[in-house]
């Protein structure tokens, strides 16, 4: 490789979740787990934006479940790993949300403490620190 050359820096990811229910997501993301409605287009499809701390998680409306849920439910194979600042306020906060827990706060062999929820779709969340 050229030395001279430089490599295009990445600014953000923003995951796509397609969901069955537009509205029912953004309304769980938002009174459940804490994020902001950046932007709603009503489409067809209905596509959002729902953001907290400046991280974006994309929602487009199938209108039914998707493919594959099951099989990651079933191996708990998370759709996103978030990184916290405080995960232990993040547990507190989401366990009196109600939010569907499946791993509750544990520190892991390899350092991170973290946990793992469910959407209102069927996405897996983990959350650590």
């Amino acid at each position: 490789m050229d030395q001279t050359s430089k490599k295009a820096r990445f600014a953000h990811l923003n995951p796509q979740f397609l969901v069955a229910d537009g509205e029912a997501a953004v309304s769980f993301y938002r009174d459940k787990l804490g994020f902001e409605v950046e932007f709603v287009l009503e489409g067809p499809p209905f596509f959002a934006a729902m953001m907290r701390s400046g991280l974006v998680i994309y929602l487009k409306q199938i209108g039914q479940r998707e493919p594959g849920r099951e099989f990651k439910a079933a191996g708990k194979h998370y759709d996103v790993y978030i990184f916290t600042d405080d995960v232990e306020a993040l547990y507190r906060e989401y366990t009196d949300q109600g939010v569907s827990i499946l791993e509750p706060l544990n520190t892991k062999d390899y350092g991170f403490t973290e946990f793992l929820i469910e959407d209102n779709n069927g996405y897996l969340l983990r959350f650590g620190q």
